[in-house]
C-alpha cells in the first residue's frame, strides 16, 4: 500500500508558547493498516484529539512511521498502534528515546505479560479510539499535574535577617498574586477580554476556537469548576502561566481564577461540618525533577508550596500508582505525597470535586492556589531508589515560619497595591522581564491619568533595573508631563519619579542631570519629612552615589555619613540596609586613600552580609573585590590574594570548565599568577553578561590590576 502519511494540522508560525501549553505532549502518531477504510471514523477522533494535541501523524506502513520518529529526536510521543502490527513494530521504536508512551488498539489477543514487561512503554491495549482517546486524556492530565509549580522554602529562623532575595520568587509571586486577584473587581468584561485573548493565541485551531465559542455563550461564575475541568485551554494555560510567570495571561485569566477560588472556598465552608474536626489523609502521586527533588531534600522540615489550584485524591493506590508510573522516564523521581489535613485550618480551602467535574473523578479532592504544607518526612518506597513517599502536613494561617516569610516581603514591599504591589515583586525578585510585561499591559488598561502616570514610572524603574536607561528616562518623563498638572509642587509622587530618574541618568554616568533629580526629590521629602524618617536615607544615599561616581568622595562621604546616622536610629543593628551604608562609606575612605578607616567599615558590611545575604550574591563579590584592592594597597598580599580566591570560588559554577583548580594551594606564597589568570576568565565571563560599564567589571579590572602589582613582586 503506498504510503498514507497525514498530518492533521495545518502549520503555522506560533508567536509564543501559550498555544502550546493546551498539552505538554505536542506530538501523536498513530499507526493502522486500515486508516483509508475507516477514515471517517478516524475523522471523529481526531476532532477529539485536537482537543488535547496539537500534532497528529498517521501512518499505514510501519517503515515510514519508524523513519518520522527518527526525525523528529527533540520530541516526547505517544504511540498509537494497532496490535496486528504491535509485535513487529514495538521493538523498532521501543528504545527511542523520542518514544514517551505506547498504546494498542484492536481486538486481537493481548501480548502476554513477560512481553509488556519487556517493553515497559506499553501502557495498556484498548478496543476501540473511545477508550484510547480516554486514556490519552488521563495521561495527558498527569503530564499536567507533574508541570505545577512547586517551590521548597528551607527551615527559617524567626527573627531571621535574611530578606526577599533570597527566598523562592514562584512562592511569594503566587501568594501576593492570590491575595490580588480574590480581592479585584471584574466584570463581564473581563471574560470578554479573555476569550479575545484566546481566540488570538488559538486563531489556527479549530477545535479550541470552537471550545471558546461554548465558553463564552455558556460560563457562569458560579461554575468555573465544570469549566476548569471541561477544558483544557483554561486548564493547561492556568498551569503554564503559573509555572513560568507569564504576567499577561495571569492578568486575563484574573476573572476565572478568582471565580474558581470562590466556588471552592464556598464549597469548603458548606461541607466542612462533615470532618468533624478530625483530620484525614489525601494522596497525590506526580514526577519531580532530580533538581526538583534535590530542592525538597533539602528543605525536608521546611515548607512546601503548591503554586497552583491542587488535584489530589482520597485513594492511596490510584496515587501510588501514577507516582509509580513516572518513574519510567528515566528524567523523573516518583513521589507519592502523603498529606495530613486538618479541616479547621482555614489557610487554604478545598472542596471534594467529584460531582461538579465535567468528567466522572472519583474521590479528588482540589484545592485552592497555593497549598502550603510543612515537609515532615521523606521515605523510599519498595527500596526503589527513584520511589518515594513523602509526608506533608498542611500549615495553618499562625504557622511561624510561614509568618516570618509572609512579614518578609509585606515589609518589603509595603505602599503598593493591587497589580502594581505584584510588579514591585517581580522587580524585587529579579523577574524584570516579567514585571516590564505587566506594567505594558497597566499601561493599555489604565482608566485615570494617576494611574497611567504611576505605571508609566514603574515601567521605567523596571527598565532601569534591565539596564535600559534611555526607554526608561522616556517613560519617567511620560510619567513627569502628567504629574507636573495633576499633583501639586511638593507632591511625594513627583519626588519619587524625580528619584528614579535620578537613578536612571546616574547608571548612564550623566551625573549633572542625576544630581539635578535627585536633589529635586530630597528638596521635597525634607518638607513632608522628620528630620529623621528612614525615609530620606535613600536620597541622602543617592546623592551620595552620584557624588561618589564624579569622584568627589568627600562629598560623596558626607551624605552615606547623613544616611548612617539616621539608618542606626531606626535600623536594628544586623540590618542589610546597613551593610549597604557602611559599604558605601567604606569605599569612598578606600577611594581618600583612608585605608585603615576603610578596612573597618568594608568589615562591618561583610558580617553582616555574610549572614543575610547567599554566598554568590553579586553585593558580596562587590565587597570582596574591594577588598582585594584595599589589602594589597596595604601591602597585604596574603590577605589580598584570599579574598580574590573567595570571589572566584563563588563564581565558579559560572566559568569555563578548563580553568585551573580553585583549591586552597593559591594561598602558597607564589601563586599569583595563576589567581591572575582565573581573575582575568572570571572578566570574560562577566563582558559577555554585563555592558561594558558595568561596575563589577570595573571592581573586576582593579583587582587584576593589584594582582599584577602582586606578581611582580
Amino acid at each position: 500500500m503506498a504510503n498514507s502519511t497525514k498530518n492533521t494540522t495545518k502549520q503555522h508560525p506560533v508567536s509564543d508558547m501559550f498555544a502550546e501549553s493546551v498539552v505538554e505532549k505536542t506530538l501523536l502518531v498513530w499507526v493502522n493498516s486500515t486508516v483509508e477504510e475507516h477514515e471517517g471514523d478516524f475523522r471523529h477522533t481526531f476532532e477529539q484529539l485536537h482537543k488535547l494535541i496539537r500534532h497528529v501523524s498517521v501512518f499505514a506502513q510501519i517503515d515510514h512511521c519508524v523513519r518520522f520518529l527518527a526525525g523528529v529526536p527533540n520530541e516526547k510521543a505517544i504511540v498509537v498502534v494497532s496490535s496486528t502490527f504491535g509485535q513487529d513494530m514495538i521493538p523498532q521504536i521501543h528504545s527511542m528515546t523520542q518514544v514517551d508512551t505506547i498504546y494498542l488498539l484492536g481486538d486481537v489477543q493481548a501480548p502476554s505479560e513477560q512481553w509488556t514487561k519487556e517493553w515497559p512503554k506499553i501502557k495498556g491495549q484498548y478496543s476501540s479510539v473511545t477508550s484510547v482517546f480516554e486514556a490519552i486524556r488521563r495521561v495527558n492530565k498527569q503530564y499536567n499535574e507533574d508541570s505545577i509549580p512547586i517551590s521548597f522554602m528551607p527551615i527559617m529562623r524567626s527573627g531571621s535577617t535574611h530578606n526577599i532575595d533570597q527566598l523562592d520568587p514562584s512562592f511569594m509571586y503566587t501568594q501576593l498574586f492570590k491575595n490580588t486577584v480574590v480581592q479585584m473587581e471584574h466584570s463581564r468584561q473581563s471574560v470578554d477580554d479573555f476569550v479575545a485573548f484566546c481566540r488570538d493565541k488559538f486563531r489556527h485551531n479549530a477545535s479550541v476556537l470552537c471550545h471558546i465559542d461554548e465558553f463564552e455563550r455558556g460560563y457562569r461564575s458560579d461554575q468555573a469548576l465544570y469549566w476548569y475541568t471541561r477544558f483544557d485551554f483554561i486548564y493547561g494555560p492556568l498551569n503554564r502561566c503559573l509555572r513560568l510567570l507569564e504576567a499577561d495571561v495571569l492578568m486575563n485569566m484574573g476573572f476565572f481564577i478568582q471565580d474558581l477560588h470562590r466556588q471552592i472556598e464556598r464549597f469548603y465552608q458548606e461541607h466542612i461540618g462533615q470532618f468533624h474536626g478530625k483530620s484525614f489523609l489525601l494522596y497525590r502521586g506526580q514526577g519531580l525533577s532530580y533538581g526538583d527533588f534535590e530542592k525538597l531534600k533539602k528543605a525536608e522540615g521546611g515548607l512546601l508550596s503548591f503554586n497552583c489550584f491542587l488535584s489530589t485524591s482520597k485513594e492511596r493506590e490510584v496515587s501510588f500508582l501514577f507516582a509509580e508510573s513516572t518513574i519510567q522516564s528515566d528524567e523523573k523521581i516518583g513521589i507519592l505525597f502523603v498529606m495530613t489535613i486538618d479541616p479547621s485550618v482555614t489557610s487554604t480551602p478545598f472542596a471534594d470535586i467529584s460531582n461538579e467535574s465535567y468528567f466522572e473523578l472519583e474521590a479528588e479532592i482540589l484545592f485552592s492556589m497555593h497549598t502550603v504544607f510543612r515537609i515532615e518526612d521523606i521515605k523510599k518506597l519498595d527500596n526503589n531508589e527513584r520511589l518515594f513517599e513523602v509526608c506533608l502536613k498542611l500549615t495553618s494561617d499562625d504557622d511561624k515560619e510561614l509568618k516570618v516569610i509572609t512579614d518578609l516581603f509585606e515589609e518589603d514591599l509595603k505602599g503598593g497595591t493591587g497589580w502594581a504591589r505584584l510588579g514591585n515583586l517581580l522587580c524585587k525578585v529579579g523577574q524584570f522581564d516579567k514585571a516590564e510585561e505587566l506594567y505594558h499591559a497597566l499601561v493599555q488598561q489604565a482608566t485615570t491619568q494617576n494611574d497611567t502616570a504611576f505605571y508609566y514610572d514603574h515601567l521605567g524603574v523596571t527598565q532601569t533595573y534591565k539596564n535600559n536607561y534611555l526607554e526608561a528616562i522616556k517613560n519617567f518623563e511620560k510619567s513627569l508631563s502628567i504629574r507636573e498638572i495633576i499633583l501639586t509642587e511638593n507632591d511625594p509622587d513627583l519626588a519619587a519619579t524625580y528619584n528614579n530618574m535620578g537613578l536612571a541618568y546616574e547608571k548612564m554616568k550623566d551625573y549633572s542631570n542625576a544630581l539635578l533629580f535627585h536633589q529635586k526629590a530630597l528638596s521635597i521629602w525634607e518638607k513632608l519629612l522628620p528630620e529623621h524618617s528612614i525615609d530620606l536615607t535613600a536620597s541622602y544615599n543617592n546623592i551620595g552615589s552620584v557624588y561618589d561616581g564624579m569622584k568627589e568622595y568627600p562629598k560623596a562621604l558626607q551624605f552615606y555619613e547623613k544616611t548612617l546616622s539616621i539608618a542606626e536610629k531606626n535600623l536594628p543593628g544586623n540590618h542589610p540596609d546597613l551593610a549597604v551604608t557602611y559599604n558605601n562609606i567604606g569605599h569612598a575612605l578606600d577611594k581618600m586613600r583612608d585605608y585603615s578607616k576603610a578596612q573597618y567599615f568594608y568589615e562591618k558590611a561583610l558580617v553582616i552580609w555574610e549572614k543575610t545575604l547567599p554566598r554568590n550574591h553579586p553585593d558580596l563579590a562587590t565587597l570582596r573585590t574591594n577588598l582585594v584592592s584595599l589589602h594589597a594597597a596595604l601591602g597585604n598580599h596574603s590577605e589580598a590574594l584570599g579574598f580574590a580566591i573567595n570571589v572566584i570560588s563563588t563564581e565558579e559554577n559560572n566559568l569555563p570548565r578548563n580553568l585551573p583548580d580553585y583549591s586552597t594551594t593559591y594561598n602558597h606564597t607564589g601563586e599569583y599568577s595563576q589567581a591572575l589568570s582565573s581573575m582575568r576568565a572570571l572578566l570574560e565571563v562577566q563582558q559577555h553578561s554585563l555592558s561594558s560599564n558595568h561596575p563589577d567589571q570595573e571592581h573586576i579590572r582593579e583587582c587584576i590590576e593589584f594582582m599584577k602589582l602582586l606578581e611582580s613582586d
